[in-house]
């Protein structure tokens, strides 16, 4: 799955770049039938979306553009294998959820991040999702690494999801938390 952001520029570029790794992987027999589901974010304008629409009629692999009327992202997540975005937070939800999470980050993406956000994405940063700056050769590389759920990187990056997004020691501990801040706030 890739997630989009609200910016067509940004998505353009995010959605071509896995447009072309997926074309070299399928070129050089890494993987064979790629599904892609490009998920257009519920605050993207939808007259972004004959572009996304168009770019997925017009390649060989011919991605699935899914809106937020049909399924949202975060309905998306548990079924998917890997999270290939560029800086979302449907990266966060696939983390918790150990879906390996690949970053792929224009110069152009990390500019508007850095404008709202600052100069870093904690989800790397920790290690629990892989970023990828520009290089497509690199991306391909890093896509091929976390196809296997074996590989050192991939246990690496579970690892770090792990620490980072521990689970709940037990079940009923978020509806507990949520009950007793509740009461907190109402006494």
């Amino acid at each position: 799955m890739c997630p989009s952001a609200k910016t067509l520029s940004v998505n353009v570029l995010l959605f071509l770049g896995v447009l072309r790794v997926m074309k070299l992987a399928i070129d050089n027999r890494r993987i064979d039938k790629p599904r892609i589901f490009f998920s257009i974010h519920p605050g993207d304008p939808k007259d972004h979306h004959p572009v996304y629409n168009f770019m997925a009629k017009d390649h060989r692999i011919r991605p699935e553009v899914i809106t937020s009327e049909i399924m949202s992202g975060t309905e998306m997540v548990y079924g998917m294998d890997m999270i290939i975005q560029s800086m979302s937070t449907i990266g966060k939800q696939a983390a918790c959820q150990r879906i390996p999470v690949i970053e792929f980050v224009t110069d152009l993406a990390m500019k508007h991040h850095e404008a709202v956000s600052g100069p870093s994405w904690w989800l790397s940063d920790c290690g629990a999702s892989s970023m990828v700056r520009e290089d497509v050769v690199l991306f391909a590389s890093e896509i091929f690494n976390f196809v296997e759920d074996r590989t050192m990187v991939r246990k690496m990056q579970k690892a770090a999801q792990e620490k980072m997004l521990p689970r709940p020691e037990r079940c009923g501990v978020g509806v507990e938390t949520m009950r007793k801040t509740v009461l907190e706030f109402l006494s």
